[in-house]
Formats: C-alpha cells, sequence, structure tokens
C-alpha cells in the first residue's frame, strides 16, 4: 500500500500496477446511451493524513474573519489531522457529471446553466442524485460494480493525490488558478469540463466550478472519532459532506481540507 506523500509520477505509477494487478484499466468508459459516456479513473489503494493541522485552521480562520467570511466559523471541522487507510481500489469519475451526461440517463435537466452540455450539471440536491445512481445501476450495460458517491476519505484521498501540502498544487495558490474555476477566474458561471490542468491521479476539476457531494453524513466533529481503514462518516445525521467548493468560492474554500455540509433535500446551485 503506497504511503503520501507522493508526487505525481509516482501516482501515476501505483495507478498503473493496481491496474495491472486487477487487470482493468487505469481508465474506462461507460457508455450512458445517447452519445453520452462517463469516463472513470482507478484510484490505488493507500494511506495519507486527512485533514488540517492546527496551525493550518488558525491560519484560515484569522483569514476568514479579516474577510468577515462566515465559513470561517466552521473550518475547526477540519481537524484534527488523522490517518486513514483507503484499503480498495476505486473507480472515480475523471470529470464532473455534464449536463449531456444527465440528459442521457434522467428526464429532465435541473440546471441552471441549461443547454451548455459539456458543463458540470448543478443546481442538485443529494436526494435527487439518487434516482441517476439507480439507473446508472440498473442499466444492462453497466460494468462490475457499484455506482455511487465516494466516501468523504475516498474524495480527499483522491483529491490530495499524494499531496500533504494545503493545495494540491503546494503550499500557496498561486497556481490554483491553473487546476480550478473559482471566484477570481469563473466570470461567475460553470466552464466545460476539463480545460484546466488536472491532479495527480489524473482527475479534473475537484476544486471549484461545482461543489461535489459525497456519500457521508456530516458531523462537524467527526475527525475527532473517525476509524482509520476506511471511514464512512457517521450513521445517521441531517446533512450530507459537501467538498471541492464552486465556481463561486474563494481560493481558502477550494483547500484540499476543507469541508461542509448541507440538507439532503438542499439544493446547491453551484
Amino acid at each position: 500500500m503506497v504511503i503520501a506523500p507522493f508526487n505525481e509520477k509516482q501516482a501515476k505509477k501505483h495507478q498503473q500496477a493496481w491496474a495491472d494487478h486487477l487487470g482493468l484499466p487505469v481508465e474506462k468508459e461507460v457508455n450512458l446511451g445517447n452519445g453520452a459516456k462517463l469516463t472513470m479513473v482507478l484510484i490505488p489503494p493507500g494511506e495519507f493524513r486527512m485533514g488540517s493541522t492546527g496551525d493550518q485552521i488558525a491560519r484560515f480562520v484569522a483569514e476568514g474573519k479579516r474577510a468577515k467570511d462566515y465559513y470561517a466559523t466552521t473550518i475547526s471541522n477540519e481537524g484534527p489531522r488523522h490517518r486513514v487507510r483507503i484499503t480498495q481500489p476505486f473507480y472515480l469519475g475523471k470529470f464532473e457529471f455534464t449536463q449531456a451526461q444527465w440528459d442521457a440517463v434522467m428526464p429532465s435537466n435541473p440546471s441552471t446553466f441549461k443547454y451548455k452540455p459539456s458543463h458540470p450539471d448543478e443546481n442538485l440536491n443529494w436526494d435527487e442524485i439518487q434516482p441517476l445512481l439507480a439507473k446508472l445501476n440498473q442499466a444492462p450495460e453497466r460494468p462490475k460494480g457499484t455506482f455511487g458517491l465516494p466516501s468523504e476519505a475516498q474524495w480527499e484521498y483522491a483529491c490530495r493525490a499524494g499531496a500533504a501540502t494545503i493545495w494540491f498544487s503546494g503550499d500557496s495558490k498561486d497556481k490554483l488558478r491553473e487546476h480550478s474555476w473559482f471566484d477570481e477566474n469563473s466570470g461567475e458561471m460553470t466552464h466545460a469540463v476539463g480545460q484546466l490542468k488536472p491532479n495527480g491521479f489524473g482527475l479534473y476539476d475537484m476544486f471549484g466550478n461545482v461543489s461535489e457531494w459525497c456519500a457521508d453524513w456530516y458531523e462537524a466533529d467527526y475527525y475527532n472519532d473517525s476509524p482509520t481503514d476506511d471511514p464512512g462518516g457517521p450513521l445517521n445525521g441531517g446533512k450530507h459532506v459537501i467538498r471541492g467548493t464552486s465556481w463561486k468560492g474563494q481560493s481558502r474554500h477550494c483547500r484540499l481540507s476543507s469541508r461542509g455540509g448541507s440538507g439532503p433535500y438542499i439544493t446547491r446551485n453551484g
């Protein structure tokens, strides 16, 4: 099992080694019908440090308070930093799920930025995603395995791709524009997926563009009791985990450890 930190070259080496071991491709395409395909990327198992350090939390709480940012009050939920092992390989979408892909499976498109097939679908709540997953799992041509949202731990591990820094591009936000659509470069709208640089595992738009739901229930102090192996979140709750922020987010919201929660029935328009 690989242990972070590791660099992009090593990330790709681990991906290929596990693909060879499993007899599977690093990337595979799933036919959704109507000309739409879903590209999935193999994420190898590994160990990493999840969450923010005490110093990082203090830094971004202070920065958020100076900017009068409401989210400064929730940054303490990113600690304590703790060891996590993802014990099984899994596939994750190479790009955020697009309007074209949604239209190929579902009867109506809820997106605010309609008629942009290459843009990620948004304006979706957690509950509305469940029928999509059910349809994908009922499709006669679906690949072996089950479609589902990633756990929060899987999401952060995949997003980090071996990075132990604040952003996967480093401890400075200087290169964030190369990877993410956020408030400084988005023009207040979503963008076509895959236009910027990917992370070390070959995943695009993990920060910015649109927020991403995880499978877990959200609990602010979950990290205090989180298991080391394959944590799956609390057994119940009133909110689900949201990661990655959106085109409206600020750079401090695009950090690897930034996390939040929202009711499963509440629509996220970005």
